[in-house]
């Protein structure tokens, strides 16, 4: 992309998270890299995530909330965000889990190795180790 910071879409697709998407939504607001937006996807949940979603939406400026028709699947979730998103001008993606099991401090380091510096034993349950 030009020049200027990265924009980094942060990608969480959700079935029925009502009881975790707020807690999730915050921790990626609270690690160290600002400039993002949060895209979440749910997919058609029965529990109220979607109704809790748009009130979240209307806290976080970041937050952009995609509704489905239903449960198709983590797979279409995840293709049909970014055939939206590759129309766009980010410059990286992240997905994340809405139970956080990845850790949203990963992320910086993510954007700053990038995936082709990552070494392949390392773990997302373990932060890398700073270069010196």
């Amino acid at each position: 992309m030009g020049k200027g910071p990265a924009k980094v879409s942060v990608v969480i697709p959700l079935y029925n998270g009502r009881d975790v998407i707020a807690e999730t939504i915050q921790t990626v607001l609270t690690q160290t890299f600002k400039d993002l937006e949060i895209v979440v996807v749910d997919g058609g949940s029965s529990d109220g995530t979607g109704d809790l979603l748009e009130t979240l939406r209307n806290k976080h400026s970041c937050l952009r909330v995609l509704h489905r028709p239903g449960k198709l699947g983590l797979g279409t979730a995840y293709r049909h965000v970014f055939h939206l998103l590759l129309k766009e001008p980010y410059d990286r993606y992240v997905s994340m889990d809405a139970d956080l099991s990845h850790q949203p401090d990963s992320i910086p380091s993510l954007l700053c190795h990038g995936v082709q510096d990552l070494p392949e034993t390392h773990s997302m349950k373990e932060p890398m180790e700073e270069e010196t």
